[in-house]
């Protein structure tokens, strides 16, 4: 038995930063987190977690690439999330009870009352555009269903707009939560969390990747507001 904080541990270490550039035009991040006698106490798999942050005039994009040990004994099991936070309003004279949010994901996937997934699923109740004041307070809504690039639109009341999206790899299990929506509007804050897993996932199995020794996997996120129309094609 091994104890997994919430969220997991990734979060909670220092990450090494393997570069740093800017240019004229672009700024890029690339960090890197490895297994070590720390985390193997609390999760016992060889690996290394990278992640590139691209900021260019197209918006921000995020690569996460997980690999696995070519000596793990089986295959190594993980899911994946990142709590992007939005303040509301977007723009300082907009309305926060006036923003909405609009999503392409079809299916909502029922929690029990300790906010774990139950592995049953219903058709959304947040298609079209909808208030964010209308999510529960600081109570998670997942969603999921079968899209190539789930996304989620944050609308500010002006007209502006941002999408948060994500291209979900191959081998990902139906059974996946592709976002959490977690917002408190008194607070002024609004979270399409993009992910690839569920709650309780090392425990259920449900949304969980596995991953074989010596194996890499790709997940990619883009961050583009709606000033940038000349952007829209591009991956």
């Amino acid at each position: 038995l091994y104890e997994m904080p919430m969220h997991g541990f990734a979060r909670n270490y220092a990450w090494d930063v393997l570069e740093s550039k800017t240019t004229k035009d672009s700024a890029t991040a690339r960090l890197r987190l490895a297994d070590s006698d720390r985390t193997r106490s609390q999760y016992p798999f060889g690996f290394h977690l990278q992640v590139e942050y691209s900021v260019d005039r197209c918006g921000l994009q995020i690569h996460y690439q997980v690999a696995a040990h070519s000596d793990n004994r089986w295959a190594m099991p993980f899911s994946i999330g990142n709590h992007i936070t939005f303040r509301l309003p977007l723009l300082e004279a907009s309305s926060a009870e006036e923003t909405r949010f609009q999503t392409n994901l079809p299916q909502e996937y029922m929690l029990d009352s300790r906010r774990v997934f139950t592995g049953r699923t219903r058709s959304s109740r947040y298609t079209g555009k909808q208030p964010v004041g209308g999510l529960p307070h600081r109570k998670a809504i997942s969603l999921g269903g079968d899209v190539d690039r789930p996304s989620v639109t944050v609308l500010d009341p002006s007209g502006f707009s941002v999408t948060l999206s994500h291209l979900v790899p191959e081998g990902v299990p139906a059974t996946t939560v592709l976002f959490n929506l977690w917002a408190d509007l008194d607070e002024g804050f609004f979270s399409p969390e993009p992910w690839i897993g569920a709650q309780n996932s090392l425990n259920s199995g449900y949304g969980l990747v596995s991953l074989p020794p010596g194996g890499t996997w790709d997940w990619r996120i883009r961050i583009q507001p709606s000033t940038l129309k000349s952007c829209e094609t591009k991956p």
